[in-house]
């Protein structure tokens, strides 16, 4: 593609969980195009700049840990990069969970296994709303 990057910048071939997870705590930010690493961002006390139009991860704008930059304004990315120092540092309350996922799973599991409960998923068992995801696709 003929593109020059910069001495500082290392590309790199994609990479699995655990390397993903050791880039991002030794960063000072992360920049991306992914709704699930401006999650893990978050939770692990790392700003993002979030490279997309829109996101289906608004919570981590209303926790104030990621940027937003519209790739369609270019010209914009010196305030995007000062937005993301601004953050740097910083520490942010989220809503993307307690850190006890494992522990509720592994209860689920245990009463399931009890109570010959593995036959189907049932909405009303949720501890949080889902009729999201029991909706239709409107098409």
């Amino acid at each position: 593609m003929n593109i020059a990057v910069p001495e500082n910048v290392i590309l790199v071939n994609p990479a699995g969980y655990d390397e993903i997870l050791t880039l991002i705590v030794n960063s000072r930010g992360v920049l991306t195009d992914s709704g699930t690493i401006v999650e893990e961002t978050c939770v692990l006390g790392v700003p993002s700049v979030q490279m997309r139009k829109s996101t289906e991860r608004p919570q981590v704008y209303d926790a104030r840990s990621s940027v937003k930059f519209d790739p369609a304004e270019p010209d914009r990315y010196r305030d995007v990069f000062d937005k993301l120092e601004l953050l740097r540092g910083g520490e942010w309350r989220h809503a993307l969970g307690d850190g006890k996922a494992s522990e509720r799973i592994a209860a689920d599991l245990l009463r399931r296994l009890k109570q010959d409960g593995f036959r189907r998923h049932r909405p009303e068992a949720y501890h949080l709303p889902i009729a999201r995801s029991y909706g239709g696709d409107g098409l």
